[in-house]
C-alpha cells in the first residue's frame, strides 16, 4: 500500500502484522508528524518516508534488519532516531538532509554488516 504525497495524513500506526514498508510508501506526506513502526517490521523500503517534512522522531524496531536508501531523506524536522539492534544494513543516505540531534544506535556498529559503501554517509549530518 502506498500513501505517497498524501498531504493530509498526520499519523500512521502500522498494524502489528506489517512485515515491510514498501519503497516510497509515505514519500512526500508533508503533514506526517508521527509514525509507529511495530516490532515485526523486517524492512523499510527505499525512500519510504522521504520528504516527510514534519516527522520529528522515529524508532526503528529491533526486528528490522534493513533500512533502504534514502528511507528518511529530506525529513527536515527529523531530530531523533533510534535504530534497532537488528539492523544490519543502512542504505545510502538513509537519513541525509535530516537535522538529527539525537541518534541512538542499539547494536551498531557491531551488528551492521553493510553501510552500502558509504563512510557513515547514511546519517547525513550528525
Amino acid at each position: 500500500m502506498r500513501l505517497a504525497c498524501c498531504s493530509g495524513l498526520k499519523s500512521a500506526d502500522l498494524p502489528t502484522n506489517a512485515l515491510s514498508i514498501c519503497d516510497g510508501a509515505f514519500l512526500g506526506c508533508t503533514s506526517l508528524a508521527s509514525v509507529t513502526l511495530p516490532e515485526g517490521v523486517l524492512a523499510i523500503g527505499n525512500g519510504a518516508f522521504s520528504d516527510c517534512a514534519v516527522l520529528a522522531e522515529v524508532t526503528i524496531p529491533d526486528s528490522a534488519g534493513w533500512v533502504g536508501a534514502s528511507a528518511f531523506y529530506g525529513c527536515t524536522s527529523l531530530r531523533s532516531v533510534t535504530v534497532g539492534a537488528g539492523v544490519t544494513n543502512l542504505g545510502y543516505q538513509a537519513f541525509c538532509d535530516c537535522p538529527l540531534t539525537n541518534v541512538v544506535m542499539r547494536g551498531i556498529p557491531t551488528t551492521v554488516l553493510d553501510l552500502d559503501g558509504t563512510d557513515y554517509h547514511y546519517l547525513g549530518e550528525v
